[in-house]
């Protein structure tokens, strides 16, 4: 701490000049510049925590509209996979179908020799 400047500042404010110095060494002496220095420390320290929550939350944000387009992509893919699983079910039948005429043909051709 500057006591000239304090003690110059204590002047103005109708204190005598050795009352202003007095008080001035006392205030350097006692530490509470230290414990503004902390002060001033702990403001900082919480403005980079308050910029590093507002940056997470930035990205949490960002990251609910990549979440939701991959949600679309995979609504996309199930509904093309419900469409291969219908026309594979129509294919087995048509097999189904084909199995079933063939066992008929084979029963009325008889045993094979």
């Amino acid at each position: 701490m500057d006591t000239l400047k304090a003690s110059r500042l204590l002047e103005t404010k109708g204190f005598t000049r050795d009352q202003a110095e007095g008080i001035a060494e006392a205030i350097a002496e006692t530490g509470l510049v230290a414990v503004k220095r902390d002060v001033d420390v702990l403001r900082w320290m919480v403005g980079v925590v308050v910029v590093l929550v507002a940056a997470t939350l930035w990205q949490v944000f960002g990251l609910r509209g990549e979440l939701a387009a991959v949600r679309k992509t995979v609504g996309r893919i199930d509904g093309r996979l419900a469409g291969m699983e219908t026309r594979m079910g129509a294919v087995e039948n048509r097999l189904t179908g084909i199995e079933t005429r063939m066992t008929g043909v084979e029963d009325r051709l008889g045993p094979r020799p």
